[in-house]
């Protein structure tokens, strides 16, 4: 899955994938010219981490691409 959030010029992009390893899934998302990455066997609990994400974005001026 990926999503993309806009603030002005700026974008952040999201992504819950299969890790490259085969070991379980990863959430990647890119912000102020980073790269994060954290790691999980449970996609479910990546999905939460990216709706606390999006919720942190939002509050502070971000928006949703595409919807």
């Amino acid at each position: 899955m990926l999503w993309f959030m806009q603030r002005g010029g700026e974008r952040i992009q999201c992504e819950i994938r299969a890790a490259e390893d085969g070991e379980g899934f990863e959430l990647v998302w890119s912000e102020d010219g980073r790269q994060h990455v954290e790691r999980s066997t449970n996609p479910d609990e990546l999905a939460s981490r990216w709706l606390e994400l999006e919720q942190r974005w939002r509050h502070d001026g971000w928006t949703k691409m595409g919807g």
